[in-house]
């Protein structure tokens, strides 16, 4: 069975047309809603940003309000505030975020994911 867990914001159009297109191409998908929910802490999203081979910046939604309002459009702090940040503020991540077997991609499009498959 081929199955996806995508970590969403439930309102996002990027999100909604991932889950589409996987389901369209035949995935089961579990559905995390991270920004409400808060179900990324920082260990999570360490772990997710290493197995994506990626560094907070990379991810970085530069569209969130936070990214202006916290000066972040002027300077970077750390990795590790940014994580912080991330966590505090998770409009700040690029959504979604596709956990697909030991692949994880953050605002893939959908045949990044679905060509690629699960391995």
């Amino acid at each position: 069975m081929r199955q996806l867990k995508v970590y969403v914001k439930k309102t996002c159009k990027t999100c909604q047309k991932f889950i589409k297109a996987a389901e369209e191409a035949g995935y089961t998908v579990e559905t995390v809603e991270f920004v409400d929910r808060n179900a990324l802490d920082e260990t999570k999203l360490r772990d997710l940003l290493k197995r994506a081979g990626v560094r907070p910046a990379d991810v970085l939604r530069k569209r969130d309000r936070h990214y202006k309002e916290l000066g972040l459009d002027k300077k970077l702090p750390s990795d590790d505030e940014l994580i912080r940040l991330m966590v505090k503020y998770p409009g700040l991540i690029n959504r979604p975020i596709v956990v697909a077997g030991k692949g994880v991609w953050f605002r893939p499009k959908p045949d990044q994911v679905l060509e690629e498959g699960h391995s």
